[in-house]
C-alpha cells in the first residue's frame, strides 16, 4: 500500500500549492510520532513536495520543519535518515537564504557522521553535500 501510494504521489506530479499549505501542518505533527514508518513516510512527502520551485521549498521553511528534518539526520533507523536527507538536499538547492536556513538550523554537523553511516552508499549525504560547498 506505501509503495503504492509513493508511486501515484511521484507520477501524478508535485500537488497544487493550496494543497500542500493544507497539509503541511498535518506532516509537522507527523514528524513528532516515534514510529519510523510514519517519521519515514512524512519525510518522502517533504522529499517529493520539496523537488520543485523554490516557492515550494519556501512554504516548507515558512512551516517551520526544516528544524525537525535537520534533528532526524540524527535518527538511528536510515529508514528516516535518508528522506530527511533527501528533503534537506532539495531544500538547499533552493536560493542562497533557503540554503543558509538548513545551515542555520545545525545541519553540517551532522555530515560528518552521514558519510560514515552504516547505508552502503553515502551518495545521498554526497549529493546534499555538493549545493553547500
Amino acid at each position: 500500500k506505501q509503495w503504492y501510494q509513493r508511486r501515484v504521489a511521484i507520477t501524478a506530479g508535485p500537488p497544487a500549492m493550496d494543497v500542500i499549505t493544507s497539509l503541511l501542518p498535518t506532516i509537522c505533527a507527523l514528524l513528532n510520532f516515534g514510529d519510523k514508518h510514519v517519521l519515514s513516510d512524512a519525510c518522502w512527502a517533504l522529499s517529493y513536495i520539496t523537488d520543485a520551485s523554490n516557492d515550494r521549498i519556501q512554504v516548507v521553511i515558512r512551516s517551520g520543519i526544516v528544524k525537525k528534518l535537520v534533528e532526524l539526520l540524527a535518527h538511528p533507523e536510515v529508514l528516516v535518515v535518508t528522506p530527511s536527507l533527501r528533503a534537506i538536499g532539495n531544500i538547499v538547492t533552493g536560493n542562497d537564504e533557503q540554503t543558509q536556513c538548513v545551515i542555520n538550523h545545525g545541519a553540517l554537523q551532522h555530515f560528518p557522521k552521514l558519510l560514515w553511516h552504516k547505508k552502503e552508499k553515502s551518495t545521498d549525504c554526497d549529493s546534499a553535500l555538493i549545493p553547500l560547498l
